[in-house]
């Protein structure tokens, strides 16, 4: 199978041309993503899988008949789309601010409002 689809690749080098563009525009995509947007996508997994433990827990303690794990599991269900939330809010790029007499602030987290 392998020697059939070297020797298809071999007689056909538009078709492994394509591949190998392919292949190329593919590792520089992911390239970017995961250099640009890994925290991000960190966050989002995590959370994922805090909501996917939560529902288990509360399967498994709506079957089983314990209330405590069916309190934990919507506990769990409840707060990891709130950690996501401020984790995402955290992220976002923060607008420099325009200081009359200075250069523009890019820590507006911590400046006051001027009057």
């Amino acid at each position: 199978m392998l020697g059939d689809a070297v020797h298809y690749l071999g007689e056909h080098p538009a078709v492994l041309s394509a591949i190998g563009l392919t292949t190329a525009l593919a590792v520089v995509g992911l390239w970017y993503v995961v250099y640009h947007h890994l925290e991000a996508i960190l966050i989002t997994l995590l959370t994922a899988a805090g909501i996917g433990s939560g529902m288990l827990v509360l399967y498994r303690g709506y079957r089983a008949e314990m209330n405590d794990l069916v309190v934990i599991g919507v506990f769990l269900i409840v707060i990891f789309p709130i950690i996501f939330w401020q984790a995402i809010k955290l992220m976002e790029p923060i607008l420099p601010i325009n200081r009359p007499g200075g250069r523009p602030s890019a820590r507006a987290l911590f400046s006051r409002k001027l009057k």
